[in-house]
């Protein structure tokens, strides 16, 4: 192919890229929507597009504070492809074709709805007290974990029902049609985007088109079409917010596509790879250091730190930032190639066979999900907020169990609910036999 520093190995890098996973919607066409196609448009996005429109620039590479070695994006490219293809033969093992499917019955329920939003108001409410303006994006220059006090249970607490309302609104207006929906949806979305948390904004319209297609049976059409849809909300939301907050905006990069697919840190894990191999290189393998430390990701950041219990984004990042990584949180991630590679080395790159499975029994179960209350809609939302599960290992842990839990929360607050009316509705009767 060349030398490994040459342009033209970046183009057949993401051209293989390209053929791999066409090759892989070709395995696993019916139906267009899961989990794993969600991941590969990802994949398309990340390591075919980026790279492509890096070489259109002359070779952009958006970290270059320690060297800007094309040889080491390269070799990251092909990292990336022996990882991929791994992951998507180990999809492909499991895959079955035809799977009975029927649409499943909605449990969902008005009281679960209230509660989400609840939690989720509440918390944004505590984090304002507790923070002053400091949680607005334009008053603070860390990440909004580190401005508020607590912001590590706190900030969880609130995307995450906030988030769910989305899918959870189209779940009750799909059954009732009660439009008491848009109020509280248009307070939900505004909420997490003053946040400036578009991406939870995204998860939850992605997980409403995921219920969607369980009972409209989505095509590839749409499914193209709601991905550009998606492309170019994502591209506006914070620029919108930061008007709203008095901040100059340039209104005419807002839709500027190929600023956000390349001049930003959307997608780009190929920028991450150059220097997750130099430090390889230059320290030789963690050999599951950062894989111990995963437990720790529950910890804010400076207790970490001052612990010396590291996870991969942390040795990564400090590596490349220094010290400022600490003081402001601000990192680019880094996904689970990056990070069994910066332990183990290529060597390790089969793992993402194990994702590849457990992305394939996942989409299993909710092709046949016979029943979606508002717990199952919670779970529906860890999944795809794992990205196929490739992502950086503790933060795919972290945020699966944060999802499940505060879904396992409002599910139980349903009941007690549910029962202490019931036992209000049947005293009466009660004390008139009596």
């Amino acid at each position: 192919m060349g030398s490994m520093d040459s342009l033209s190995v970046t183009i057949a890098l993401a051209l293989l890229h390209a053929l791999v996973l066409a090759l892989a919607v070709i395995l696993t066409l019916r139906p267009a929507i899961t989990i794993f196609h969600l991941s590969l448009a990802g994949a398309l996005l990340t390591w075919v597009i980026r790279p492509l429109l890096a070489v259109s620039e002359g070779g952009f590479m958006l970290y270059t504070a320690r060297g800007s070695d094309w040889s080491l994006y390269n070799l990251g490219l092909l990292y990336q492809l022996i990882f991929n293809i791994f992951y998507c033969l180990g999809y492909i093992a499991l895959f079955r074709r035809n799977l009975s499917r029927t649409p499943p019955k909605s449990a969902v329920s008005l009281t679960g709805y209230l509660l989400s939003l609840l939690l989720g108001l509440a918390t944004v409410f505590v984090i304002i007290v507790l923070s002053g303006d400091n949680w607005l994006p334009t008053k603070r220059n860390t990440t909004i974990t580190m401005a508020v006090p607590g912001g590590k249970i706190l900030f969880p607490l609130a995307v995450i029902p906030l988030s769910m309302i989305i899918p959870l609104s189209y779940m009750l207006y799909r059954r009732n049609r009660a439009l008491v929906i848009f109020p509280t949806l248009f307070l939900s979305i505004s909420s997490l985007s003053l946040l400036y948390q578009r991406g939870f904004v995204l998860l939850g319209i992605i997980v409403a088109i995921f219920l969607h297609n369980q009972y409209s049976n989505l095509g590839y059409l749409t499914a193209f079409a709601l991905i550009l849809i998606l492309l170019i909300a994502a591209s506006i939301i914070r620029p919108v917010v930061n008007a709203v907050l008095g901040s100059d905006v340039d209104f005419a990069d807002i839709f500027n596509i190929k600023s956000f697919l390349l001049y930003g840190p959307n997608f780009d894990s190929p920028d991450v790879w150059p220097i997750v191999v130099q430090y390889f290189e230059e320290n030789g393998p963690l050999l599951g250091a950062s894989i111990l430390g995963v437990p720790a990701r529950v910890l804010p950041l400076d207790l970490r730190y001052n612990l010396g219990v590291f996870i991969g984004t942390d040795i990564v990042n400090s590596y490349y930032w220094g010290q400022k990584y600490f003081d402001t949180g601000f990192a680019f991630n880094i996904g689970l190639a990056h990070d069994m590679f910066l332990n183990f080395g290529i060597w390790s790159l089969w793992v993402g066979l194990i994702p590849g499975l457990i992305t394939a029994m996942c989409d299993r179960w909710l092709i046949t999900a016979r029943a979606l209350d508002t717990l199952r809609v919670y779970l529906l939302g860890a999944l795809l907020i794992s990205g196929g599960f490739t992502g950086e290992l503790a933060g795919t842990i972290q945020w699966l169990a944060a999802f499940a839990a505060i879904g396992y929360i409002i599910r139980s607050m349903e009941a007690i609910i549910k029962r202490t009316s019931f036992r209000a509705a049947t005293l009466p009767s009660v004390q008139a036999e009596r």
